[in-house]
């Protein structure tokens, strides 16, 4: 029936082309991630052996089911000590989501994924690892479909393959579009197709505003020609920015919060203001016509996107 897409390109520019670590995202280009799928023995046991090395782990999930952390110490009193599997586990994090001037937190049950860094080579050269991430993101938003793999494996149960890049603004549309299939849903599989699409939609806001960034950052490292097509990229996904942050009423989350039996959750209260906008949205409903909107809005959005795609391979085959 109706398939909420997974904006495979959502970590393109911000996450898995980004060559630094973040909180957000476990890729760092030459290292490679060895996850573990839930709290059993073998994962407490890799986290004191990671800390006790002096190595931070990554942790999916750590909130909720949108955020990521660093998992940076354990109280040795609660970690392993806790029968109840939604009870705090003694694990001691930051995150891109602390405020700055905030303690280390506590997360308050066990992540659903973990990862230990490893460092598998040398690094790089920063210019080759700048046009690695360039291209790496290149190829991710033309590729139209990915088959569904590694830490994210749960999700075949549900379907095989993933959209990608632009085919994904495509397939997200043709999904809203398709108002019968979603009036026959029954209430509960409904509010979590509709906080699917809201949390999809914050994640691709938040991706591109870091590629802006990342592009302005990244620029200066190559030559006149490069640099002048990576900051008009730039501009361009300013743009695209613009029209994601006034969009925002048309993937809303519902007002105050929402909890999924399997603990994901929003709060309902987290609000940024951005460009005088209040994001991200939250509303009591999401009625038909705000969905027709939202139609509307992944096109317009289709097409910036995909002339940034057209100025990053022109950027990427300039002479120097």
């Amino acid at each position: 029936m109706v398939d909420a897409c997974i904006l495979g390109q959502l970590q393109a520019l911000a996450s898995a082309a980004t060559p630094r670590p973040s909180p957000k995202s476990p890729a760092t280009l030459s290292r490679d991630a060895a996850s573990c799928p839930r709290a059993q023995t073998k994962e407490i046991e890799l986290l004191r052996a990671e800390i006790a090395a002096g190595r931070p782990t990554l942790a999916l999930n750590a909130h909720n089911g949108s955020q990521w952390c660093v998992v940076t110490g354990y109280d040795p009193e609660v970690l392993g000590k806790v029968k109840d599997e939604d009870s705090p586990p003694g694990l001691i994090c930051r995150s891109c989501y602390d405020d700055s001037n905030a303690e280390y937190c506590r997360t308050p049950c066990f992540p659903w994924e973990i990862r230990a860094i490893r460092k598998t080579s040398d690094p790089i050269p920063r210019e080759d690892a700048v046009r690695n991430s360039l291209q790496r993101a290149v190829e991710l938003i033309g590729t139209p479909a990915a088959e569904v793999t590694g830490g994210g494996g749960w999700f075949w149960h549900y379907k095989d393959e993933y959209s990608l890049g632009l085919a994904a603004y495509d397939a997200w549309a043709a999904d809203l579009e398709d108002e019968a299939g979603i009036e026959a849903l029954e209430p509960e599989h409904f509010m979590t197709y509709w906080q699917s699409c809201a949390y999809l939609y914050d994640q691709l806001h938040d991706s591109r505003r870091a590629a802006a960034e990342y592009l302005r950052r990244v620029g200066p490292v190559f030559g006149a020609r490069p640099k002048k097509l990576l900051d008009e990229a730039a501009d361009l996904t300013d743009g695209l920015v613009d029209l994601l942050t006034a969009g925002f009423p048309c993937f809303p989350f519902l007002a105050g919060g929402y909890r999924h039996d399997n603990g994901w959750y929003t709060t309902g209260e987290e609000h940024e203001d951005f460009r005088g906008h209040r994001i991200p949205a939250h509303a009591p409903e999401w009625p038909a016509e705000v969905r027709r909107g939202a139609v509307d809005l992944l096109q317009k959005a289709r097409e910036k996107e995909e002339a940034i795609l057209k100025l990053l391979g022109q950027g990427l085959n300039a002479p120097s």
